[in-house]
């Protein structure tokens, strides 16, 4: 913002009566924050009606929002400048919790880090170009830095296929057939974990870890192109829920992903079961409230960019993920040789 431009700005908010403000900004934001502690006479609903206004001083990319901070007994005037800022995987730190996720940075530049566990199923929606598969290749190299077991399904063969020698990943499926077996196996480790943990007079998986061993290690399917399996005719998405419904106790966790989010490949089943969202980019409003029951994804123009609603959080956030540049060579950099099968790079 240049002078004229702060002088003018000044002056408009002494015509609302507005004389006690400042100015937060982070060189590492793309947000500014006006702080306003209004007097008596100071006209907020002027102001909250004149947005656009303010948002035309400081060169805004979108409309301004005007939030009542009840605790510092100030208002705050949260206005975007620029893009979001974004960052490298290798570049984020590890995040707390049994199976964190590197998802971003939100829009304040600060790393959004999410415990899968504590979702712990996530579906995932955007249109192609949204960046969807950087955010899931994010996602897998997260799990694969916890202590867990990933099984992924990819109809598409060879987007995920880089992950196949890595002993951490049990199977890659491709087809009904496929990821039914990996189905099977989920659930007999379901019903065994159950009577293991009911034997041990354990809660849950975090407890026996803690009292008795941490050999019982977490599971995670991670299913690309969900919609290819959504809408045959098979029991696919309804054992998908039933393990979703009952999988937290025993750590299995399932993420899902697709680039055509609807009702019929979100039927009400498995949105109930899934309590983790995130929407990137899409095509219309009615498919941002597919996905995260509001709309707002449609509006998301950078790629990488979405919006998280998560148990975790009290509201959705909105995020960039991180970029990866060569997903193989972070594979063979990150991993001891001993990860890797006969067969490895």
């Amino acid at each position: 913002m240049n002078t004229a431009d702060y002088n003018t700005f000044c002056e408009y908010l002494k015509s609302l009566n507005i004389y006690n403000f400042n100015i937060d900004e982070d060189r590492f934001s793309s947000v500014k924050i006006i702080n306003i502690r209004p007097s008596l006479n100071s006209n907020i609903t002027k102001l909250s009606k004149n947005l656009d206004q303010i948002g035309f001083f400081f060169g805004s990319i979108e409309k301004p929002i005007l939030r009542n901070d009840f605790e510092k007994g100030c208002y705050k005037i949260e206005i975007r400048c620029g893009e979001m800022q974004s960052k490298s995987f290798g570049s984020f730190s590890s995040g707390s919790g049994e199976i964190p996720l590197k998802i971003g940075l939100d829009k304040y530049g600060k790393e959004i880090s999410v415990d899968l566990m504590e979702m712990p199923n996530l579906m995932i929606g955007g249109t192609p170009g949204s960046g969807k598969s950087t955010l899931l290749h994010s996602i897998i190299l997260s799990v694969l830095e916890s202590d867990s077991i990933i099984y992924l399904c990819d109809p598409k063969v060879v987007e995920l296929s880089r992950y196949s020698h890595i002993k951490k990943i049990n199977s890659i499926s491709s087809c009904t057939e496929e990821l039914s077996v990996q189905l099977d196996l989920i659930e007999s480790i379901l019903e065994s974990r159950f009577n293991l943990l009911r034997k041990n007079r354990c809660l849950d998986i975090k407890e026996y870890r803690r009292k008795i061993s941490k050999d019982m290690m977490y599971n995670v399917l991670i299913i690309d192109e969900w919609s290819t399996f959504a809408i045959n005719k098979s029991n696919i998405p309804d054992r998908i829920a039933n393990i979703a419904q009952k999988g937290r106790a025993a750590g299995i966790s399932i993420i899902i992903a697709t680039q055509r989010p609807s009702a019929k490949i979100f039927p009400g089943i498995i949105k109930a079961s899934f309590s983790g969202k995130i929407a990137m980019r899409t095509s219309s409003a009615a498919e941002s409230r597919i996905i995260i029951d509001r709309g707002g994804a449609e509006k998301l123009s950078a790629k990488g960019a979405g919006i998280l609603v998560s148990p975790q959080h009290n509201s959705e956030i909105i995020f960039r993920s991180p970029w990866i540049d060569d997903i193989s060579a972070i594979i063979k950099e990150r991993y001891p040789k001993n990860w890797y099968s006969l067969f490895g790079f």
